[in-house]
């Protein structure tokens, strides 16, 4: 569960109005112990950096097809930037990538173990969606 917050200032939530360059954003997630934790990120943007990001936000809520709050917005900018930056870091050798699931197997058994198990399963559920893709398209074209 990962519920997010951003605000104006400590006391006053966004409610439709302009938020300021300076912007304060809250995180409060529940990680594995089960207890909420809170974390403050204050992000400073100069003028033409937030008109810029802000305007953009109508393309975003066009691509999303509805109005979204600037914090799921923002959320997501986040989100987005931080998988960008993290497939950029990571080696696109195979051997490489083999070599690192062999080093977290080391470090944390259980960890890779759960992994390696998540993924597969969620591989097969997207194998298993694939062929009945299929299987309804090849019955549209007999019928």
């Amino acid at each position: 569960m990962r519920d997010y917050f951003l605000s104006r200032s400590l006391f006053s939530p966004f409610q439709g109005v302009r938020l300021p360059p300076s912007l304060f954003i809250y995180f409060k997630v529940l990680p594995l112990t089960g207890v909420p934790m809170t974390k403050k990120v204050v992000i400073e943007l100069d003028d033409a950096d937030y008109e810029r990001i802000v305007s953009f936000k109508r393309v975003f809520d066009a691509i999303m097809e509805e109005e979204t709050s600037l914090n799921d917005y923002f959320t997501t900018i986040l989100a987005v930037g931080y998988d960008s930056m993290l497939s950029d870091v990571m080696p696109q050798e195979r051997e490489i990538l083999v070599e690192m699931l062999k080093a977290i197997n080391r470090k944390d058994p259980q960890f890779f173990t759960d992994f390696m198990v998540n993924m597969l399963k969620r591989s097969e559920e997207r194998a298993e969606k694939l062929k009945e893709k299929v299987r309804s398209e090849t019955v549209r074209y007999i019928s």
